[in-house]
């Protein structure tokens, strides 16, 4: 298991990035991990302009990171649904396990429901695996199976171990 701590630096970030680690948790310590990516933004912002012969022959990696509770809102999710048949069909069938209509919370509230954790977390789970979905159906499978990094925050790092059929 890898761990953002405060000590965390862009060295290190750069590092796993460059691993072949398939799954990534981060722990529920925001603050740590609000600190090192903003150490690492500014050491980047500051770093000297490289030029398009600086990147020959890189080969990027993509990553991906899936948000925890407090990231839902009132209307999340009511156009991937209308556009990808699979992401309807996960609201569906969590609506069927969780015994109401979770998408029509998630689209239309009321927010104070939508807030509430035993609401919330099931909606960000399922929005996270419905974006995850959205991009199959617009860029294909292939852009899925070259990630190199699954991440979450707190309730994320669910979303990000079944991103990675951990």
């Amino acid at each position: 298991m890898i761990r953002f701590t405060t000590t965390t630096t862009s060295a290190m970030l750069c590092l796993l990035a460059s691993s072949s680690v398939r799954a990534f948790v981060a722990p529920s310590a925001r603050r740590a991990v609000s600190r090192t990516v903003v150490k690492a933004a500014a050491e980047a912002s500051t770093a000297a302009k490289a030029s398009d012969t600086d990147f020959d022959g890189f080969s990027s990696k993509i990553s991906f990171m899936f948000p925890g509770q407090g990231a839902q809102f009132v209307g999340m999710c009511g156009e991937v649904v209308e556009t990808v048949p699979a992401a309807k069909a996960l609201f569906e069938e969590a609506s069927e396990i969780l015994g109401y209509d979770l998408l029509e919370l998630c689209t239309n509230g009321p927010k104070e429901k939508l807030d509430s954790t035993e609401v919330s977390q099931p909606a960000i789970f399922v929005a996270s695996m419905a974006a995850v979905e959205k991009l199959k159906q617009e860029q294909g499978q292939d852009v899925l199976d070259t990630a190199t990094c699954a991440m979450g925050l707190s309730l994320g790092e669910y979303s990000a171990l079944c991103f990675a059929d951990a």
